[in-house]
């Protein structure tokens, strides 16, 4: 899980972006999955993107929600 502190200035600090390439490599050389936490805004997920990573969290999706109602409102059987 990569930290929100290198989120914030994602945009503006190219190095912060390579880290996050580097630790997505990382796991999938691993068999594992990176997920980065902390995106606030399109720009930073769209550089999250593209570092290669897909499990991504933070406010641009949504407010921290309960476990139920994540269910009830994006879990279809």
């Amino acid at each position: 899980k990569v930290d929100k502190s290198f989120i914030d200035n994602v945009a503006k600090d190219a190095n912060n972006a390579k880290l996050i390439t580097v630790v997505s490599s990382l796991a999938d050389i691993y068999g594992s999955k990176a997920c980065v936490e902390g995106v606030e805004s399109e720009e930073q997920c769209e550089i999250v993107k593209k570092c290669g990573v897909s499990s991504i969290q933070g406010y641009y999706f949504s407010k921290p929600i309960p476990v139920e109602t994540f269910y009830e409102k994006y879990v279809t059987e």
